[in-house]
C-alpha cells in the first residue's frame, strides 16, 4: 500500500477547518466545560491556567529606596490585602506595643 502526501495546501485547510470547529465549540461550551474540570480535575485546570499566564512579566517596581513613606505605606498595604492579612498603623516611632485593637508584635 502506498502512502500518498497530500495536495498543497490540504494540511492548512484541515488547520483551518479544525480551527473553526473548536472556536464553535468553545463559543457554545467554553464556560460549562471549564466548570467542570474545574470542579472534577482542578490540578489539570490550575494547568490550563498557568498555561495562559505569560511566560515572563516586565515588572517597573520600584525599589523600596526609592519610595517616600506614603508610597512604601501603600505598597504595604496593596500586599497585605492580597495575602488576606489586616494591617494598621503602629503606635509611635518608638513603637512601643501595638496601637489600640491591633495584633501584638510578630503579627501583620
Amino acid at each position: 500500500m502506498t502512502v500518498r502526501r497530500p495536495k498543497a495546501g490540504a494540511r492548512e485547510a484541515l488547520g483551518e477547518a479544525f480551527a473553526k470547529d473548536l472556536w464553535e465549540s468553545w463559543r457554545r461550551h467554553g464556560a460549562a466545560a471549564l466548570e467542570v474540570v474545574r470542579v472534577d480535575k482542578p490540578d489539570l485546570y490550575v494547568k490550563l491556567v498557568t498555561a495562559m499566564l505569560p511566560k515572563e512579566t516586565e515588572t517597573k517596581a520600584s525599589a523600596p529606596d526609592d519610595l517616600d513613606d506614603a508610597a512604601l505605606d501603600r505598597r504595604i498595604a496593596s500586599l497585605a490585602a492580597a495575602l488576606g492579612l489586616a494591617i494598621g498603623a503602629r503606635a509611635g516611632a518608638g513603637n512601643q506595643g501595638p496601637a489600640k485593637g491591633e495584633a501584638p508584635a510578630g503579627e501583620l
